[in-house]
């Protein structure tokens, strides 16, 4: 997780940045079943260097409330529709079992970040 990214993730992406953007629909968020850490799943159209249809990011540094955009440690993402149980469970190749165990409620995502703000030493406990 790099400290430039939760520090640009408090200013939020200028309208530049967002038209740039790779947008994920549908999406959802998990936890990092490697790492730890929220990150985003989706379908992916745009990204610059990934050409697979679904994608997992890098870590996230902050999740837009109204679910319009959000910020990993790589890069700005466009949110589109939210994945339903279905196909979240078809982005993770019908494994619907790992799909419940994965799934991130918003809650939990912002105490994800609020964990790597503090670590970071950008926030207070």
């Amino acid at each position: 997780m790099t400290r430039r990214s939760l520090e640009l993730s408090k200013l939020g992406p200028s309208t530049a940045e967002l038209d740039l953007a790779p947008t994920l629909s549908p999406w959802s968020s998990i936890l990092d079943p490697k790492y730890g850490g929220a990150i985003l799943i989706g379908a992916q159209v745009g990204h610059p260097t990934l050409r697979g249809k679904f994608i997992n990011t890098s870590r996230l540094c902050r999740l837009d409330t109204e679910g319009a955009w959000a910020r990993t440690s790589t890069r700005w993402y466009r949110l589109g529709d939210r994945a339903n149980q279905q196909e979240l469970g078809s982005i993770l190749y019908g494994r619907v079992g790992l799909a419940d165990a994965l799934m991130l409620t918003p809650s939990e995502v912002q105490a994800y970040i609020k964990a790597d703000q503090v670590s970071a030493g950008l926030s207070d406990a």
